[in-house]
């Protein structure tokens, strides 16, 4: 990466017995996140034989400008 991208990781608890739901409901987002100018990743991961454990989401964008915009995407979404 270079010296503009920047990288996030947000881990999310999700309330007891709902992390599945939690996790489809953020890879729903992959679809319209992806299409965001500036997105380079975003993924969604949890621990192997965890159901109850936090959920990781990982972005990347190609400037700060990037992620200023998905703030802005997000407020209106």
């Amino acid at each position: 990466m270079g010296k503009s991208e920047s990288v996030f990781a947000n881990t999310m608890q999700a309330k007891a017995g709902q992390q599945g739901e939690l996790i489809e409901f953020l890879r729903g987002l992959a679809v319209s996140m992806h299409a965001e100018p500036g997105r380079l990743h975003y993924s969604v991961h949890r621990a192997i034989h965890d159901d109850e454990g936090p959920v990781t989401v990982i972005q990347a964008y190609s400037s700060l400008e990037a992620v200023e915009e998905h703030g802005a995407w997000m407020r209106t979404h």
